[in-house]
């Protein structure tokens, strides 16, 4: 599916809207030192880096190719989603569900978790700590929750933070209110390793998988993660807005690629390469070490959770291996 599909074929629009180029105000840009780079950096780098978003999503002969794409009610999609996603990420395919949550909220069962305002009302209400948020061309920071809210709310607003990995399992009422595949509860070796940790002593002092367990990521139009791998495969689901995300076959040419990437490049340099759109209620599944980039054509709020299962055991090891070895640069 084509992001034009999202705003009726107005891909040009699109663009330029969701980039805001045209108001010559600067994208984030993840990963890139802003004190090395002047504001007018970043707004030639998100021109490319948009430019080629978009084009991938036009390729779409790469789907089932490249990865797996279904509607939740599809036969392939009711059968066994376990069976399923096993499959796809024993192949490195990324997999995507379409209609997995209702539309609107996504997996959310709850206001608190189904829209970007219900979850910053949340915080608010019972005074969380500030997120830690990239904005474009300035140092990462910690940002009042309030103050969030009136970014989020007023489209004059031009800083464009992304809030990254809100822990959910901080919050057992947000954790709870969100509806993860099934499977995870009885497969997922992260949930395993939690529930049967018997050392009372040290499980008093918190285990380190278990903030892997859910998250929550809250994104202002325009915002971007640029090329990187997780070491675990992932699944999220989109709660509210429209995401765009970028893969690339995971193959050691294309980690060569992005190991000595620059945002410059663009993306066309990496070999099978495409775009796909996470629309409310769409589920994404993929592996460990799966190379992406992500993109906000609108303001967004996405739900997931990192996980390991054993078909996968030997790739996550290895992407964690990867990321060890580079130094947690944000190259891993």
């Amino acid at each position: 599916m084509g992001l034009g599909s999202k705003f009726q074929g107005q891909s040009v629009e699109w663009v330029v809207r969701a980039g805001r180029i045209q108001q010559n105000v600067p994208v984030t840009l993840s990963g890139v030192n802003p004190k090395l780079h002047d504001p007018q950096f970043y707004i030639l780098m998100s021109r490319k880096y948009v430019k080629d978003i978009h084009h991938l999503s036009n390729q779409l002969s790469t789907k089932n190719h490249l990865y797996k794409d279904y509607f939740s009610d599809s036969a392939v999609a009711r059968t066994n989603l376990q069976d399923l996603a096993i499959q796809c990420l024993t192949q490195d395919k990324p997999l995507i569900i379409r209609c997995y949550g209702r539309n609107p909220g996504g997996a959310g069962t709850h206001p608190t978790t189904q829209s970007i305002d219900g979850f910053i009302e949340y915080h608010e209400k019972i005074a969380s700590a500030a997120p830690y948020c990239q904005l474009e061309g300035q140092p990462d920071k910690n940002i009042e929750w309030k103050d969030l809210r009136k970014t989020f709310n007023d489209v004059h607003d031009d800083s464009i933070p992304n809030v990254l990995g809100v822990t959910l399992m901080n919050y057992p009422n947000l954790f709870t209110n969100v509806s993860f595949p099934e499977f995870l509860e009885t497969e997922d070796l992260l949930r395993l390793a939690g529930a049967k940790y018997d050392d009372y002593d040290k499980g008093r002092n918190g285990l380190q998988v278990v903030t892997e367990l859910g998250f929550a990521v809250i994104s202002t139009e325009g915002s971007m993660m640029l090329p990187h791998e997780d070491n675990w495969a992932t699944v999220v689901v989109c709660q509210e807005g429209c995401k765009a995300w970028w893969f690339a076959k995971t193959f050691d040419a294309n980690r060569e690629t992005r190991v000595s990437w620059k945002p410059s490049d663009g993306l066309m340099g990496f070999k099978d390469s495409y775009t796909v759109d996470l629309q409310v209620g769409d589920l994404l599944i993929m592996s460990p070490g799966q190379i992406h980039g992500v993109y906000s054509p609108q303001n967004a709020f996405l739900v997931g959770a990192h996980f390991i299962i054993a078909e996968i055991l030997v790739s996550t090891l290895k992407a964690a291996t990867r990321h060890r070895e580079y130094n947690g640069v944000r190259k891993h």
